[in-house]
């Protein structure tokens, strides 16, 4: 499968006044190296860094590896990026613009699945 490219949002907090605040839309790739079964497994590029995504189902729902960072959570659904922002920064090994990069690269892969399956 050829890389995917995608769009992700970052904002940038300027002030105390939300109308302050600037979102900036970067680009990020998704290279799958197996989607047809899980465990998934991709890299990302985004923010001149690579991420090797490995995720899938377990009992709970949902985990995420990124070995070549030694990060593991739990995520939600593929799609909810927000609370998977969320899961990533509390690692502890991630800023917002990597963490956001990774979450909304999982929001495309979820929408990849729908038209694939």
């Amino acid at each position: 499968m050829s890389p995917i490219l995608y769009w992700y949002p970052i904002v940038y907090l300027d002030g105390d006044d939300p109308e302050d605040n600037v979102v900036v839309r970067k680009q990020g790739k998704i290279i799958p190296y197996q989607l047809d079964q899980e465990p998934y497994d991709v890299s990302v590029e985004a923010g001149g860094y690579s991420y090797h995504l490995i995720f899938g189902k377990q009992v709970y729902g949902m985990f995420l590896c990124i070995p070549n960072w030694d990060i593991g959570c739990e995520i939600s659904d593929l799609s909810e990026w927000s609370w998977n922002i969320d899961s990533l920064l509390k690692t502890g090994w991630l800023d917002y613009e990597d963490a956001a990069a990774i979450a909304w690269a999982l929001y495309s892969i979820d929408d990849l699945f729908k038209l694939i399956h």
